[in-house]
């Protein structure tokens, strides 16, 4: 033990190896900083971190369950770290967290296919696309055991001659839902089978029949099957949902079903046109007011309205869809997108933030958002779990890809960063999170000549090339931070352009050295209820800025938790 206690305190602990997932190297490594101020300083912070960590993705923990167990050694030093009280006093909640000596619950992942439309009318692609993201979100609610793929990731398959083995090998799921829909008048013919990935060979296979009126039920019940078919149990309150499901008009659901393909391809008006559509056919059904609130949302995420303008009809929506139905995950998540970003009232943010996870376990962008949110209330430590289950769910989305990345940043993970900002790019070569976190990632690594360039690539693509000129002419007279200063001076005087965030401005100054103007744009972003506000004290860029009076006295106007 002396051997042990003089390697602790004079040596540096082995690097860990690169499968060690992510969210559980973060623990491991702060649990053995040297400096004790960047240790964990309570158990409770410990029990915490890897209790997000079993909560948001039960994989890291299983696989490293079975490792510890094959290797006496390392389990061996783990308990020898505890020991010395240099992780948490508490043996048994250690053993509890790991899941030592107990049975691995089975976890299961499966990708529900785009059905397809067999009408021969491409205009009824609404009908197939709409049951395969319906689909996806039954089953997502089924039981905590089964990760559902989300359907950003699923719909690129839409029309591959790929083998399902392949698809499943890209996806890393264990079993398949493909189907297909077919509507003749009034009725709805749904056809599903359930695949076995790994054995090629059908599970399950169905075919219902029912008037449109009834399709809410019909989902429900090709859910059921797939969950009778994979044993898998149902929570109570999710089979006195099912047992409960009301009629829909089926016009309704028609215009519903179109208002997500338009709201999922970025065309917000047509998609508030048909959910407002959908509304007025049947004023006693969730889905419609839940549509309008993600079309509010979506305008104020993008900066087409001011966000203070989208908080009211986001909050009627919201309220008239969880008096309809207080289960729906999407309401949930919508009203921790509202609290967070829009009124900056955490305690509600997170509660919603949980009944929407519960609900749905594999509610992606919700997982994605919450690993932010956590961030900007200072529970770091927790997020990693959630935004990488995420990206499992999901992994062809760029939204995520992006989100995963700015996570990463907040983590001080810049290269890592880098890397989901690439492949975010990939996915989506304009997407605006993605090419404005280049430039600050560069910056924070100190590779301003990358930095530049990352900046000047970002106004290209959104249509500001003489901002881009700016920031090359200004750099060949004299550097980079001249550039950055000319750049937020430009920008600064057109404000109240989509494309100027005042945030952007005030970063543009920081990395100019020019502490006074950012500050004071920083002010203008929380008067004008910036959507990127909360992230200030999260974000390294505003490191510079943390002193400053006006800095701190913002973030206590904020009142993000200490």
């Amino acid at each position: 033990m002396p051997e042990l206690f003089a390697r602790i305190l004079s040596g540096s602990p082995a690097p860990l190896s690169a499968s060690v997932p992510a969210a559980l190297r973060d623990v491991i490594e702060r649990c053995l900083e040297r400096d004790p101020a960047r240790r964990y300083q309570h158990a409770r912070e410990v029990r915490a971190a890897l209790a997000a960590i079993e909560r948001g993705t039960g994989s890291p923990l299983a696989v490293w369950r079975r490792r510890l167990r094959r290797r006496p050694a390392l389990a061996a030093s783990a308990a020898a770290l505890v020991a010395a009280g240099l992780v948490v006093a508490n043996v048994d909640a250690v053993r509890e967290r790991l899941g030592l000596g107990q049975a691995e619950a089975t976890s299961l992942r499966l990708a529900v296919l785009p059905f397809e439309n067999l009408t021969g009318n491409p205009a009824q692609d609404f009908l197939s696309d709409g049951l395969t993201e319906e689909m996806i979100t039954q089953l997502g609610r089924m039981d905590p055991r089964l990760s559902v793929v989300a359907r950003t990731s699923s719909m690129r398959y839409k029309g591959t001659a790929l083998p399902p083995r392949e698809i499943a090998r890209e996806l890393g799921v264990d079993y398949l839902l493909e189907g297909s829909a077919r509507r003749e008048g009034n009725r709805v013919r749904i056809s599903a089978t359930l695949i076995d990935a790994r054995a090629q060979t059908q599970r399950w296979s169905q075919t219902f029949d029912r008037e449109l009126s009834g399709i809410l039920t019909l989902q429900q019940d090709a859910a059921r099957g797939v969950a009778d078919a994979l044993a898998l149990a149902l929570f109570p309150a999710e089979q006195a949902r099912l047992a409960t499901e009301r009629p829909v008009d089926p016009d309704a659901h028609a215009d519903y079903l179109r208002g997500l393909v338009y709201w999922t391809s970025g065309d917000f008006d047509t998609a508030l046109e048909l959910f407002e559509l959908a509304r007025r056919r049947a004023a006693d059904h969730p889905l419609p007011y839940i549509g309008i609130a993600r079309v509010w949302l979506s305008r104020a995420q993008s900066g087409i309205v001011p966000p203070a303008e989208a908080v009211a009809p986001i909050r009627a929506a919201l309220e008239t869809a969880l008096s309809l139905d207080p289960t729906v995950p999407e309401a949930h998540f919508a009203e921790a997108a509202v609290a967070a970003w829009l009124e900056w009232d955490w305690s509600r943010a997170d509660a919603a933030f949980r009944r929407a996870i519960d609900a749905n376990p594999s509610y992606a962008e919700a997982r994605a958002f919450y690993a932010h949110y956590l961030h900007i209330v200072g529970r770091g430590e927790e997020a990693p779990a959630h935004i990488e289950l995420a990206v499992q769910l999901d992994p062809f989305n760029p939204l995520i890809r992006a989100l995963y990345g700015v996570e990463r940043t907040m983590n001080r993970r810049y290269e890592e960063a880098l890397v989901q900002f690439e492949r975010a790019r990939e996915l989506a070569p304009t997407l605006r999170l993605a090419l404005n976190n280049f430039a600050q990632v560069y910056h924070s690594l100190g590779r301003y000549k990358e930095a530049l360039e990352a900046e000047r690539r970002f106004w290209t693509t959104i249509g500001a090339s003489d901002i881009a000129e700016l920031l090359a002419r200004e750099y060949a007279a004299g550097g980079y931070e001249r550039a950055m200063e000319a750049a937020a001076d430009a920008l600064a005087a057109r404000p109240g352009e989509r494309n100027v965030a005042s945030v952007h401005i005030a970063t543009l100054y920081t990395r100019a050295g020019r502490t006074e103007r950012a500050v004071d744009w920083l002010e203008r972003a929380y008067d004008a209820r910036d959507l990127n506000v909360p992230y200030i004290r999260a974000v390294s860029v505003t490191e510079p800025l943390r002193d400053h009076p006006r800095f701190r006295a913002l973030v206590r106007r904020l009142n993000l938790p200490e």
